[in-house]
């Protein structure tokens, strides 16, 4: 089973690298990529080295698009024109930076709107990364199983297995603000690992083969005398065991831990946060499904005994 540790990979901080419409317009790129001024080429052959591929993440930063930038990317349809200079340019980043491929994320948009764009772009970009038997990878972030919210459906998996090398799928936020697992693993992990893995016992052999499953490696902090939450790390996590010493509970359902306890300022917290049974849970619904391995995010996040299980 293979592992990937999140998609920063490469960046010197949490710079991500951006898919952003090009200001200058006189240039024959309409989109750009911002964001590789920051990529630490040392780390980059440093982590190479020990044998782990590096990914970097290219995400469609649609913030930055106002509505004539949507006309020119998706109107027409996949137009050489307006897409090859960006494919070029995701080519010549990875090639020039020494990448062993790159991850594609246009987050939670409507795939059945764009794929008539998005789906050729993906096969000539991955047709030149595999170019003259080069070994690049292409990479494609998913959302998890929303139900009537799904953004993007197993159909579109289907149309895009055989130019796609990895699917990672973001199993984790599954709360959204309320008190709960962050992926609780019999409501959502495993709903989600059966949505996209459907099909003939050769269709699922396939389907599975290409998935990645998200494990969060930070968890979040309920906060109900504030009315607020925050995200949680490994050295918060360890910096409130240690000073309030509460006692730790199991979520059967979720398959995640738990603890309550009360703050120097009488603040009442819940906090939930991952911890080695509930990855083990997760690595077993993985390896029961046979998928391709499992996707971190983050592995600076979590606790050094997390990476001891994998």
């Amino acid at each position: 089973m293979s592992v990937q540790y999140g998609f920063r990979s490469g960046m010197r901080s949490n710079t991500l690298l951006t898919c952003r419409p090009n200001v200058a317009k006189a240039s024959k790129n309409k989109f750009i990529i911002t964001g590789h001024h920051d990529i630490d080429a040392g780390w980059v052959s440093n982590v190479q080295n020990q044998g782990v591929d590096v990914l970097p993440r290219l995400q469609f930063d649609w913030a930055h698009w106002k509505e004539n930038d949507f006309q020119i990317f998706f109107s027409k349809g996949y137009d050489e024109s307006t897409h090859l200079p960006l494919i070029e340019s995701i080519i010549n980043l990875v090639e020039e930076k020494h990448f062993d491929g790159i991850v594609i994320e246009w987050g939670f948009v409507d795939t059945s709107q764009i794929i008539h764009v998005m789906k050729p772009l993906l096969r000539e970009l991955h047709v030149r990364l595999h170019f003259n038997q080069k070994v690049k990878q292409l990479f494609l972030v998913i959302p998890p199983y929303r139900g009537a919210q799904q953004t993007f459906n197993t159909q579109h998996y289907g149309q895009l297995i055989d130019i796609v090398d990895r699917f990672c799928v973001m199993t984790y936020d599954h709360s959204g603000g309320r008190p709960g697992p962050n992926a609780p693993l019999k409501d959502f992990v495993i709903p989600t690992i059966q949505y996209y893995v459907t099909g003939t016992n050769e269709e699922q052999e396939d389907r599975a083969s290409k998935l990645l499953l998200g494990l969060a490696f930070y968890g979040y902090d309920y906060q109900f005398t504030q009315q607020k939450v925050d995200a949680i790390v490994g050295h918060q996590y360890l910096e409130y065991m240690n000073k309030y010493k509460p006692k730790t509970n199991w979520d059967e359902a979720g398959a995640e831990q738990w603890m309550d306890f009360s703050d120097d300022k009488k603040n009442q917290h819940r906090v939930y946060y991952p911890s080695v049974k509930s990855i083990e849970k997760r690595l077993q619904a993985a390896k029961e499904k046979k998928l391709a391995g499992v996707m971190i995010w983050e592995a600076g996040q979590g606790l050094d005994e997390f990476l001891n299980v994998l």
